[in-house]
Formats: C-alpha cells, sequence, structure tokens
C-alpha cells in the first residue's frame, strides 16, 4: 500500500486546507495518510528562514490573503483570517502525539484544532481551548494538558521538527510520496499523479 506522508503545522492556512483535503486523495488511491506534525518556527530558525514568508511585504500579504479567501469559496472549506497571527502551536503539536493515551484519532483531532484556529479564529496557544477541543472530541482535556508538558513529549516534537528539516521540508505543508515532495495545497494533482504511478 501506498503512503502518503504530510508534514504540517497547525500555523499554515495552506496546510489547513490540504489538511481537509488529503484523506480523500489517499482513499481514492487506497493509500494512507500519515501525519507528521513539526514545529515551522522552529524549522525556520533551523533554515535561519524568515518566520512569516508569505507576509514578506503588503502587497504579498494581500494577495495571498485574496488567494486563501478564493480557495475556501472554491472548495467549500470554512475560513477566517485569525486575529492573532502568527499562533505560538507548540501545545497543539505537541497534543498529536498523545492521542493514544487519550483514546482520540489523529485526523479528527488534527482538523479539529485546523477549524478552531483558521475557521473559528480561537487562541490554540491556550491550553483552555485546547482542552475544549479535545472534550468535544469525548477526550479528557485536563489529561491532554498534563501529557503535553511532559519532557519526552516536548522532545518528540524536537526530533519531529529536525526529522522534517533531514527530509527536506522547508515549509507547510509539505507532502511526500515516496521520494517525490510535493509544496503546498496546491500540488494535489501531482500527489495523486504520483500514487498512481
Amino acid at each position: 500500500m501506498k503512503t502518503i506522508e504530510l508534514f504540517f503545522d497547525f500555523s499554515s492556512p495552506n496546510a489547513y486546507f490540504a489538511t481537509l483535503q488529503l484523506p480523500a486523495v489517499a482513499a481514492s488511491a487506497g493509500a494512507t495518510l500519515v501525519y507528521r506534525p513539526f514545529f515551522l518556527g522552529g524549522l525556520f530558525k533551523l533554515l535561519e528562514a524568515p518566520q512569516t514568508p508569505g507576509m514578506s511585504s503588503p502587497e504579498k500579504a494581500r494577495a495571498s490573503l485574496r488567494d486563501l479567501e478564493r480557495w475556501s469559496d472554491k472548495h467549500g472549506v470554512p475560513f477566517r483570517w485569525p486575529s492573532r497571527f502568527p499562533m505560538n502551536t507548540l501545545k497543539a503539536l505537541r497534543g498529536v502525539f498523545v492521542l493514544g493515551d487519550l483514546g482520540i484519532g489523529e485526523r479528527a483531532y488534527i482538523e479539529a484544532v485546523f477549524r478552531a484556529y483558521w475557521a473559528e479564529d480561537r487562541d490554540i496557544a491556550d491550553p483552555q481551548v485546547l482542552a475544549e477541543v479535545v472534550q468535544g472530541l469525548s477526550g479528557d482535556g485536563s489529561e491532554l494538558l498534563r501529557l503535553i508538558e511532559e519532557p519526552k513529549v516536548k522532545d518528540r516534537l524536537r526530533v519531529a521538527t529536525e526529522e522534517a528539516r533531514t527530509r527536506g521540508v522547508f515549509g507547510a505543508p509539505v507532502i511526500v510520496v515516496g521520494d517525490e515532495l510535493f509544496f503546498g495545497k496546491d500540488r494535489l494533482d501531482f500527489v495523486a499523479d504520483a500514487l498512481r504511478s
């Protein structure tokens, strides 16, 4: 069975759109979707890159926002530019690593956190918001908050970010099929082609 690896951070609106569309791409190809959370801000530091490259000028920021609005309309995905940007996503990302202990599926949590930030303008850096997201998925929010502060969980995110760099990841989302790397939400046709080849 083929595998799609999705390298993502909740801070990326393009990762939000890709995350919602990739399950259908995987299902149509009979492929497995593997989620690879990493800390985008940490990766940018490792690469000595700007922290918000998509917003490098007011003109680019305006054009990027309009493109996201068009994408939202075209694909019927709720989207609202958040009042807090960029967002500290460390705690939310660590949550992905403890879902097995909470009895929550990865896809459900990841999509719920993305929606909280990119559709509902909620502060996903706030532990209480994360606890509410988990409780909405019938999980124990207080247990999530305890687990994401454990040193071994913090280490897992650091290692995942370093691995993203060694795999050639330079932004989010990056989608990997075999040895092929695809960047962005608008390369999903290429991802589907790679799965068929």
